[in-house]
């Protein structure tokens, strides 16, 4: 999915013009839609590509000022580690591309909303949450994939052409259709000549369409990607008849990649209200480590968080108690048990705990709070 894609598929129409679309649609069919562009793809090498173009150059600077400035709004999630991962997998996903195409990179963000997405410079950004919630590297490298085809077959710059020709609302999501449909066929092909099994490539897009929180309304002619059921049916299909449909998932190289970032992963997904999505993230962790008291911590809160009548539940003080027992100097273990024994009313070792919280994290950002509470008066 491109930066314009998604936005053209979030700009629905209003829903009163619905009531008219059919004569517009009919309206539409009588007038022919304009032929799609073309242009030589920076993969395309016996066309011997040569670029940027003027108007290609100006939408890669439009591109890098736009991620400059949504990076610099707190979205950049910076670790050495998980780029290099993510960048080698690029490298070995990308087809060979002429001297005057773009560089490939990848960007992860910290965003519970967007998913994957490339810029027309080369930039393809992926959403930590969508990353986590993956099962395998095969599921990864599909995405990354479908985001270097957009790139390489410059399909930002066919879309702001074909934009230039069209007011068709109908006529554009037609052409993104077409383009997304150019991006699932050709990731496939990729996925598999790295070795992965293109069986994955399903389970990924199934993965990205429980996450997308907007809800399809009217027609599928407004649609910029085409519905999920019809895309499932032609990525199985392709997958059946593509080479290296036995190839390796990978999974555990992507799982120990990963296990740094899960619990990052869950609070972007709690700061969302994603519940469920949180949950199943600090699952996974425990599955993997079951000795982190920190994982124990953010359940007990997306728990309470989800439904405050729980807070004061046994099953949120166990977690609390077992992130104790596992990290017994740990602030935020500190101060949640000891705001819960508070709340429920075991006053003498609340306090105890408290101190702790305090002394273990002097610059702590709600210390006048924890010490009215602590004063003779209890506050």
């Amino acid at each position: 999915m491109t930066p314009r894609d998604r936005s053209a598929h979030r700009a629905r129409p209003p829903l009163g013009l619905l009531t008219v679309l059919p004569v517009a649609l009919a309206s539409a069919c009588m007038v022919a839609a304009p032929p799609f562009p073309t242009v030589p793809a920076w993969d395309a090498l016996e066309q011997q590509p040569q670029g940027p173009e003027p108007d290609e150059k100006a939408i890669w600077d439009e591109a890098r000022e736009a991620l400059k400035e949504f990076l610099d709004d707190e979205h950049a999630y910076p670790d050495a580690a998980l780029s290099t991962y993510l960048a080698d997998l690029v490298v070995d996903l990308a087809p060979p591309l002429a001297k005057a195409a773009p560089t490939l990179s990848v960007r992860v963000i910290r965003d519970a909303e967007d998913d994957a997405s490339a810029l027309p410079d080369g930039t393809i950004l992926i959403a930590l949450p969508l990353l986590a919630s993956f099962r395998n590297e095969a599921q990864v490298a599909f995405v990354l994939a479908h985001e270097i085809v957009h790139v390489t077959k410059r399909h930002s710059l066919l879309s702001k052409r074909y934009d230039a020709t069209t007011r068709s609302h109908v006529d554009r999501m037609r052409f993104s259709r077409r383009l997304e449909a150019e991006a699932d066929r050709d990731a496939i092909a990729l996925m598999a000549e790295a070795g992965y099994p293109p069986r994955e490539a399903a389970p990924s897009l199934t993965c990205i369409a429980h996450r997308d929180s907007e809800e399809d309304e009217g027609p599928a002619a407004w649609s910029s990607h085409g519905d999920l059921a019809s895309r499932l049916s032609v990525i199985r299909a392709a997958a059946r008849t593509t080479r290296a449909s036995r190839g390796d998932a990978r999974q555990e190289r992507f799982e120990r990649a990963l296990d740094a970032h899960r619990l990052p992963a869950a609070t972007i997904e709690l700061e969302a209200r994603r519940y469920d999505d949180a949950l199943a993230l600090v699952s996974r962790h425990l599955e993997r480590r079951p000795d982190s008291g920190t994982a124990y911590v953010l359940r007990a809160r997306i728990v309470g968080d989800r439904d405050p009548k729980l807070r004061r539940t046994d099953t949120v003080g166990a977690d609390l108690e077992r992130a104790i027992e596992l990290a017994p100097d740990d602030p935020d273990a500190l101060r949640a048990l000891g705001l819960f024994l508070r709340d429920t009313g075991k006053a003498e070792r609340s306090r105890a705990l408290l101190h702790r919280y305090l002394t273990a994290r002097p610059d702590a950002f709600d210390r006048k709070i924890i010490e009215r509470y602590l004063a003779p008066t209890g506050g």
